[in-house]
């Protein structure tokens, strides 16, 4: 009964954040979580940017990616974006793999960054 009511969690969870316009989430000790969810893609990544630069506070070195699926053009704005705000060592534009690519859909934006190391 225990594993069902699980199932039955997890299944309302996703629906729920699947109904959602836009999501960020982050991973936290190795868990995947949502952070909230905003209404446009345009304030979605106006949030990722401040929340990474949050999580960045000022430690240099700093190195950042930006990952996309099917969406080059948005994410290289991003990308030029970040490296005027944050002025990396090292920046760099990728694809996500084919496996989160099947998770997330086409249209997605990531930040990864490393700070401090």
């Amino acid at each position: 009964m225990q594993k069902m009511l699980k199932l039955e969690n997890i299944s309302f969870s996703y629906g729920k954040i699947k109904a959602l316009n836009e999501v960020n989430l982050e991973i936290r000790d190795g868990k995947i979580e949502l952070v909230e969810s905003v209404i446009s893609k345009k304030k979605a990544i106006k949030r990722m940017v401040a929340l990474v630069e949050k999580g960045i506070d000022g430690r240099k070195p700093l190195r950042i990616s930006v990952f996309h699926a099917l969406e080059h053009e948005a994410a290289s704005e991003l990308l030029s974006e970040l490296k005027e705000r944050l002025d990396p060592e090292e920046a760099i534009l990728s694809h996500v793999s084919p496996v989160i690519g099947a998770h997330v859909g086409p249209g997605t934006i990531s930040i990864a960054y490393m700070a401090g190391l």
